[in-house]
Order: C-alpha cells, then sequence, then structure tokens
C-alpha cells in the first residue's frame, strides 16, 4: 500500500498563499506616502467614497483589527509592476524592502487599479495598482539576509514582484520566524 503524499507546505496556485516584495526609494513621495498610509490606516471616508459602503465594510469585518492600511505602485516600465499586481489574491503576503534593514510584512485585503484611489489616498494618480492591507509589521532583517534565504542576488528584486521560486519561500519564512513572526 502507497503511503499517502505529504502536502505540500507551499502551493502557489492556492489563493491567499503567494509571497509578494517590493522595494521602493525611500525619499520626498516615498517617505510621505509611507505616513499616509503604512504608518497610519487609511480614513474610512476615502475608502467608503471610492469603493462603497458594502466593499469597505467588507474589507474592515475580514481585517483582523478593524483597520485598513494601503500601498501601491505604479504600473512600471513595460507593465512589470501590473503583471505581478494581477497576480494579487486576498490573503497573500506582500513585504515591503524599505532600505538597507527595514522590512515591512502584511496581508492583502483586495486590489484596485485606480487613479482616482491613488489620487484620494496620496495626492497623486501615479500609484493606480492600489492594494488594501492588514496593520503593518516592521522586521529589522539585512536586505542581505532576505536575499540569502531567497536565493536571489542583489538588486533582483525591483518594483513589485511575486516570489518565484517556491521551494526558497519556507527559508524565507523560517527567517522570518526567527526575527519575530509572520504577518
Amino acid at each position: 500500500m502507497a503511503k499517502p503524499k505529504k502536502p505540500k507546505l507551499w502551493d502557489s496556485r492556492k489563493p491567499g498563499r503567494q509571497v509578494f516584495f517590493q522595494t521602493g526609494q525611500i525619499g520626498s513621495d516615498y517617505d510621505r506616502n509611507l505616513d499616509k498610509s503604512i504608518k497610519n490606516p487609511v480614513p474610512p471616508p476615502i475608502w467608503i467614497r471610492r469603493l462603497g459602503l458594502q466593499t469597505w465594510e467588507g474589507l474592515r469585518n475580514e481585517s483582523p483589527d478593524g483597520l485598513l492600511f494601503a500601498w501601491g505602485a505604479e504600473l512600471g516600465e513595460e507593465g512589470d509592476n501590473l503583471s505581478a499586481f494581477k497576480l494579487m489574491t486576498p490573503g497573500d503576503q506582500l513585504f515591503q524592502l524599505l532600505g538597507p534593514t527595514l522590512v515591512v510584512g502584511t496581508r492583502i485585503r483586495g486590489t484596485w487599479r485606480s487613479s482616482r484611489l491613488s489620487e484620494e489616498i496620496w495626492g497623486m494618480p501615479d500609484w493606480e495598482l492600489v492594494y488594501a492591507l492588514d496593520n503593518p509589521v516592521p522586521y529589522h532583517i539585512p536586505k542581505t539576509d532576505i536575499l540569502a534565504a531567497l536565493d536571489y542576488g542583489a538588486g533582483s528584486i525591483r518594483g513589485l514582484m511575486r516570489a518565484a521560486d517556491e521551494a526558497n519561500v519556507p527559508k524565507f519564512r523560517r527567517l522570518l520566524k526567527k526575527r519575530g513572526g509572520l504577518p
């Protein structure tokens, strides 16, 4: 009799199981936008005006603390950010690499392509790929350790991208767990 197969620890085909990374330039727009939607939740009236009360209530009820944060991205050169954005599903994890040692991890609650929502949250329409997020969790982990855990070379994470190698995601998760837990 054959032994039953163990379930895969990581199956990226299942919604809510993917891991995304995003880098950004620390500076003017980036720092100001961190204050508006990562360090502080996006005010409910913005979500309600742009998405409707029913969508807002659904998102709020799915979020553990009832607060919604946000981040976004430009389309990117040749639409490379858009390709990753289209793969995002509620429950997926997003890790923002915000400098040499700071990572912010969170869960995605919803995605919208909306320059109007971007304009209302950040005062600029450029970040039209918008994602609603749970409360962000900061980690102080050297970027080099993250790249090593993922077997990525320096500079290999640019813009918004999905973790490409499923085999390396458990190593990355172990690194996070060792440094303070998962979002």
